[in-house]
């Protein structure tokens, strides 16, 4: 699963427990879906014909659809490798990432950087690492589906938005923000918004999506390693 580098950072500090990407393809757009999981998406009258082109469903007597399911691809128990953006040693700036040695001493762009003795090569983005350089492994304790927008507070902040604690005259607020170019706010879901926007683009989060929402445990290995007892 890929991870930019301010939210890798987030994962390593352990204030990142859950993701959401994009349900593919997206159901339409005023339909709604029952169940949790596994989910059945049904479509609103006026969208009938619509679902059944985007679909690929025969419209059944007079613009009745059959309803459609979808199942997430990861499921509660799987286990996910953090793939991120990194650098090899210069040595091997002409090979392949699969043509690397397994082993190889790997610098990775969130950091931290405590790695001496080496000469870097140029970067390399998070889809062209291998697995044996992931550092960071997902267990996936929940999967919901839902739209973008009706995350909760609590939700926010488990996306990994940064948080500060500003206390004045014995008051304490606290404060979120979804990027360090973003402004301050006091509600988290504004905060996260900020983040999608950066990460997705500019007005995507007013388009409301539907998403997959998964929640997980992470660890400080790699994924073929073996688990601390």
């Amino acid at each position: 699963m890929l991870f930019s580098a301010p939210m890798v950072r987030a994962l390593l500090v352990g204030t990142k427990t859950q993701t959401r990407r994009l349900l593919n393809p997206q159901p339409f757009a005023d339909g709604y879906y029952e169940g949790d999981v596994d989910c059945t998406f049904v479509p609103a009258p006026a969208s009938n014909l619509q679902a059944c082109a985007r679909f690929g469903v025969a419209a059944v007597g007079s613009g009745a659809v059959r309803t459609e399911t979808f199942t997430p691809r990861i499921q509660r128990g799987d286990t996910l490798w953090v793939r991120e953006a990194w650098h090899s040693v210069i040595g091997y700036d002409d090979r392949p990432p699969r043509d690397i040695p397994e082993g190889t001493p790997v610098f990775y762009c969130a950091g931290p950087h405590s790695e001496t003795g080496w000469v870097w090569g140029g970067g390399r983005p998070s889809t062209r690492m291998p697995r044996w350089a992931s550092r960071l492994t997902l267990t996936v304790t929940d999967v919901r589906v839902q739209r973008l927008q009706d995350i909760s507070n609590d939700d926010a902040i488990a996306e990994g938005i940064e948080r500060r604690i500003c206390t004045v005259d014995e008051e304490t607020d606290l404060w979120y923000r979804g990027h360090e170019h973003e402004p301050w706010t006091h509600y988290p879901p504004l905060a996260y918004r900020q983040l999608w926007n950066r990460i997705n683009g500019a007005g995507s989060w007013d388009t409301n999506p539907w998403v997959v929402a998964y929640s997980f445990t992470v660890e400080h290995r790699n994924i073929d390693a073996a688990a601390c007892p």
